[in-house]
């Protein structure tokens, strides 16, 4: 899960994790700063070193540039065992 900054003066960007795609391109053009979490999808890693990669496609016409702005980068393990869901 990327967590990113949208704001009047971000580009477009797409995803690459070792590589490959992840999902499609991410417009981060907004009237008003905010932040949104994008999800780069479900992906088996094996243990050891991979590579996340932002690569500017672009801009939306009414963005002012092609900035950028990454607040975190969040990886969880999924559970391998489907659990029962629990209702309050």
């Amino acid at each position: 899960m990327l967590c990113l900054t949208h704001a009047y003066d971000y580009g477009t960007y797409r995803v690459l994790l070792n590589g490959e795609p992840a999902g499609g391109p991410i417009d981060l053009y907004s009237k008003t700063i905010e932040v949104h979490d994008h999800s780069l999808g479900d992906h088996e890693l094996p243990p050891g070193e991979h590579t996340i990669r932002l690569e500017c496609t672009g801009r939306n016409p009414q963005s002012t540039d092609q900035r950028l702005g990454v607040d975190s980068v969040r990886l969880r393990q999924r559970w391998l065992v489907k659990r029962p869901v629990v209702k309050p």
